[in-house]
């Protein structure tokens, strides 16, 4: 979770977002799991109790969901042909919406491989950069600029679009793009 102190923002990068995203974390206190299988044990009932016939008689009455401290992580089981991330550059305070101008540097070859699960089947979990949207300005207004690559045979070139118009731009440009 982001905080409010702009000093948690001096040293974000693309990839420290994303384990930031997906590191574990601990539900415990008032966010502890409730456990059906923890339940089923404390009512009695098998774990896998899928009768629901009813005789009419008395019921047994359940006692409360069993909660129990358990650790939560988000993993990627599955990658996409075409991923696409998006930076949600927007803090809210108490008070204010405001954008965040940090710079977030972000790699020309992106490496999947880390946030994936052991069960996924992914071949290729390296994508290369193909744009990056840019929204120069700040809350109360701005403007979006894109950058796109195009592979030739002899290499990648980069391409600056706004609205109507569009020139040649540099691998360096596009890498110090506010993405």
């Amino acid at each position: 979770m982001w905080q409010a102190d702009d000093r948690k923002y001096q040293s974000l990068r693309l990839d420290s977002c994303l384990f930031n995203f997906m590191k574990p974390e601990l539900l415990d206190g008032a966010d502890r799991y409730a456990c059906s299988m923890c339940t089923a044990r404390a009512n009695g009932e098998a774990e896998d109790n899928t009768d629901n016939e009813s005789d009419g008689g008395d019921q047994k009455k359940k006692s409360p969901a069993v909660r129990s401290p358990a650790v939560k992580r988000l993993r990627v089981h599955t990658l996409p042909p075409v991923l696409t991330l998006h930076i949600k550059r927007f803090m809210q305070t108490a008070r204010s919406l405001r954008k965040i101008d940090q710079d977030v540097p972000f790699p020309l070859v992106l490496d999947m491989s880390p946030f994936l699960d052991n069960a996924g089947n992914v071949e290729h979990p390296v994508y290369e950069l193909a744009g990056v949207v840019e929204h120069q300005g700040s809350m109360h207004g701005g403007h979006y600029v894109a950058y796109v690559s195009e592979k030739s045979e002899r290499g990648r070139k980069w391409h600056y679009f706004s609205d109507t118009h569009g020139r040649a731009a540099t691998e360096v440009e596009v890498l110090k793009a506010e993405a």
